[in-house]
């Protein structure tokens, strides 16, 4: 548009002619101010107004942003709520390096998926056990980043393991006295030792630390009857003694002497038979225990000739 209004009569020479069509032009020149600035606003609502900045995109205010603004008397996050369609993440007084000049600032790394990522491995674990080998494990986490935004987990595994202490534990030491016979299995398998047949002879023996299972046979032959013993490990400490929590049964049965057996109703809690038994008068002190209460056991019945007893270590 040339900006001219045809129906103008202009009158060269008129003063009042000339100023009406200034004053015309300069209301058309307004207007066309508008409309290019319209123009702009449209192509910076495109454009213009969005400035990649890394992760973070820039907005910047327009003269009908500050109209709208004052119109509503809003305040600068409701004004870049508008700007930024709703995507307003931090304002300029946010101090966001990367948005420079800009008023409303997005951060687009909400926008973009992220892959997990490992972290740095943990120190080992303790081990599971002291010797005869144990098992240790260490840890890492999918924090380095962390998934984010529909991004995939970290793949293969965050934890890992090794064997420790593989070295061998040191043998126990079993000391154990029965009236008359005795027979010992360890783990299912008959241990030899001397004194087993001799009533007032204390018999000693060393087990494998690792073992499960101790099981005893005392035979009667009559007269006196008991068992009494302890089990201890290499530096004096107690692992075990007799005591009423060993099971005991008066009946022969296969398996007995095997860590998986199950026992049935044959086979009772030990019958304690006191502190005034010969046993404990006699031989007591003989069977070494730094804190265990250790006693003469048996079946509930004084009648049984034989008599089987077992005890699991672990």
């Amino acid at each position: 548009s040339s900006g001219i209004n045809a129906e103008w009569p202009l009158r060269p020479g008129s003063t009042a002619e000339t100023s009406i069509a200034t004053a015309s032009l300069s209301r058309e020149l307004e207007d066309l101010k508008k409309k290019v600035s319209t123009m702009n606003d449209n192509f910076t609502d495109l454009e213009s107004r969005k400035k990649d900045k890394g992760p973070w995109k820039c907005y910047h205010y327009t003269e009908s942003d500050r109209e709208w603004r004052a119109n509503h008397e809003a305040t600068e996050a409701e004004m870049c709520e508008r700007v930024t369609g709703g995507k307003f993440t931090r304002g300029k007084n946010d101090m966001v390096p990367d948005c420079g000049t800009c008023w409303c600032c997005q951060d687009q790394s909400a926008l973009i998926p992220v892959d997990g990522g490992w972290g740095f491995w943990s120190d080992w674990g303790e081990c599971s056990a002291e010797c005869d080998g144990g098992v240790q494990t260490r840890e890492r986490s999918c924090t380095d980043p962390a998934p984010a935004h529909g991004g995939v987990e970290c793949r293969v595994e965050g934890e890992e393991s090794r064997e420790c202490n593989s070295e061998q534990c040191p043998d126990y030491t079993m000391y154990i006295l029965c009236d008359d016979v005795l027979t010992i299995y360890v783990d299912g398998t008959e241990r030899q030792a001397a004194g087993l047949s001799t009533w007032n002879v204390m018999s000693t023996l060393n087990i494998p630390a690792s073992s499960e299972l101790i099981a005893v046979k005392c035979f009667n032959g009559g007269g006196g009857y008991g068992i009494i013993g302890s089990v201890q490990d290499a530096e004096g400490g107690d692992i075990l003694a007799t005591d009423s929590s060993w099971k005991c049964s008066n009946t022969l049965e296969s398996g007995w002497s095997l860590p998986g057996f199950k026992e049935g109703n044959t086979w009772r809690a030990a019958t304690d038979l006191g502190d005034g038994h010969f046993m404990m008068a006699d031989h007591g002190e003989d069977i070494p225990s730094s804190n265990m209460n250790k006693r003469v056991i048996w079946t509930g019945s004084s009648s049984d000739t034989t008599v089987y007893c077992r005890k699991t270590i672990k």
